[in-house]
């Protein structure tokens, strides 16, 4: 009647629209330009005060080095590492943020009983403490979206040989879909 021609199921323009809601959500709370790709680095220590810097330098905290104190004290709580190559250390902040490194070389993180977790992939959350525990927040929301985008070692995989941060946005985007026939 108006000249539209729908292509697909309702439930499949619904789930069009809320892909698009989350990528551009995504691309937020992570521009590409707070993500490093190909990183080096010798400890997490490293990787944590590079990060924490990116945010401080695009004004997102205010002090570079009390967060990274923060995150670090954190650390030392318990074991951010989540499956076998991705890290998600947090540290406190004015309002929620993320930052990304794609390590080159695989990194210890973790050592429990003599065991150590190497990762790959370490996003750095920026949260406000009220956030932390509610689950309708924008923390739930990015850690929901960023888990999705790494749940597969195939996903994972493409992350580690991505050679910019819009190639990572993308990838993640990729991964809130079923399948890539899903878009």
């Amino acid at each position: 009647a108006f000249g539209y021609k729908l292509v697909g199921s309702v439930d499949e323009v619904y789930r069009l629209n809320d892909y698009y809601r989350e990528h551009e959500f995504l691309k937020k709370v992570l521009p590409d330009n707070r993500i490093i790709t190909k990183c080096k680095a010798e400890t997490k220590e490293e990787v944590i005060r590079n990060l924490s810097k990116l945010l401080f330098e695009e004004k997102v905290i205010e002090d570079s080095e009390a967060f990274y104190i923060d995150v670090l004290s954190r650390e030392m709580e318990g074991n951010t590492a989540i499956e076998d190559d991705v890290a998600l250390p947090h540290g406190q902040a004015q309002n929620m943020a993320l930052a990304m490194a794609i390590l080159s070389e695989p990194l210890p993180w973790w050592e429990c009983e003599g065991e150590k977790v190497h990762v790959r992939i370490v996003v750095l959350f920026a949260i406000n403490s009220k956030d932390a525990y509610n689950r309708k927040s924008d923390y739930f929301k990015a850690l929901s979206i960023i888990s999705r985008g790494m749940d597969s070692f195939e996903k994972r995989e493409l992350l580690y040989e991505a050679e910019d941060g819009k190639q990572i946005l993308e990838i993640l985007s990729r991964g809130m879909r079923e399948t890539e026939e899903d878009i």
